[in-house]
Parts: structure tokens; sequence; C-alpha cells
């Protein structure tokens, strides 16, 4: 941790950042529009010399001025570095950075490493057409928020065509009502557990 003299210098030099980061902005939204009027100028030849040469001089002139603000900004970085981190860590900051830059601390020789979970990550299906019949991650697309649908078993065309085939073979001791009781026979349908809107009919035909 900085000291109270190294964190109000730290501040200071944070927000120099800020200010050089601003004028950075400016003089590339400058650059930009200058370049556009040059483009325009080719286009359209009808400028005198004099203000051609003015406005290379500008360029050069802003070309400079943002290579002195971003070495002034990397010198500032290098210097927000050095306060937050003192030079008893700068070994271990570098072992980071030379290994990929990944911000962890190095692990020690008494830490185990925990290999990662065998279980693949859920994947959120955004094509309501692919959906399958069961709990599901996707979009809603009415309200917007990523859920995890509810399904609701609901009678459709095959519990029908199964009942009235059943009748049609003999079954007609009850045993044709058979299908209205089984999920199998029936549609599935997605609902949003937060809008209670209905998203997607998986049908069985």
């Amino acid at each position: 941790m900085p000291s109270p003299l190294g964190k109000s210098r730290l501040e200071e030099v944070e927000e120099e950042l800020r200010h050089v980061a601003v004028q950075i902005q400016q003089l590339t939204d400058r650059q930009a529009m200058l370049e556009m009027l040059e483009d325009f100028r080719n286009s359209n030849p009808l400028g005198t010399k004099d203000a051609q040469s003015e406005h290379l001089a500008e360029m050069e002139s802003l070309r400079k001025m943002l290579r002195e603000l971003s070495e002034k900004e990397e010198r500032l970085q290098r210097e927000s570095n050095q306060i937050l981190y003192p030079k008893s860590k700068q070994e271990g900051i570098q072992k980071i950075i030379v290994k990929g830059g990944v911000p962890v601390l190095p692990a020690s020789g008494n830490q185990d490493i925990v290999p990662p979970p065998p279980i693949p990550a859920p994947q959120v299906i955004l094509d309501l057409e692919n959906l399958p019949a069961c709990p599901t991650q996707t979009a809603c697309p009415l309200c917007q928020q990523y859920i995890v649908t509810e399904t609701v078993s609901r009678v459709g065309g095959v519990t029908w065509l199964v009942c009235v085939m059943c009748a049609l073979v003999g079954c007609v001791a009850g045993c044709c009502l058979l299908p209205f009781c089984m999920k199998s026979f029936k549609d599935t349908v997605h609902r949003c557990p937060k809008c209670r809107s209905e998203i997607h009919t998986n049908t069985k035909l």
C-alpha cells in the first residue's frame, strides 16, 4: 500500500493522466477533421497553395503534439506503476507479465492447482426455434432478460391423434384417454419466469 505522500502523488499522476487523455482525444478529433478537409480539397482543388501549406503545417504540428503527449502518458503511467507497486514487488509483477500478463499472483509451492470442472458451461440458446423440450437458458424477446425458461405440458394435435387412433383400434374403455395423462404425447410450452409470457411451443408434429 503506498504511503500517504505516495498516495497524494498518485492522485496527482492520475489527474495528469486524465488531463493528457482528454488532450489526446481532442487532438485526435482535430486531426481526423483536418484529414476530412484534406480529402475534400483533393476532390475539389479550389484552394490556394498558401492554404494548403498552412494545412500541412497544422497537421505536422498536431502529429508532433500527439507524439509528445503519448510520451508523457507513458511516463506518467510508469510513475503510477512505481507508486502502486514498490520495488519489492516488481520482480513478481515482471514474472506475471512475462508469463502472459494475467493479473494474478504467482502460485507458491504450497498451493494446489485446481483443474477446471469437467462439466461444460451451460449454453445460451438465442434461436427460439431450437429450444429443446426442457428448461433452457435463453433471452426473452419481450422483457429482454437472460432467463431459464419454465416448461409446461399442453394438449396438442398429437394427443388428439393418438386418442382417436386408440379409439379406432378398439380401446374404448377409457384407454384412449391415456395420451392426455402422458407428457410424451403433449406439446411443451416455454414461458418466461419474469414477465410470464409464452416464448415458444415445441410441438410433437
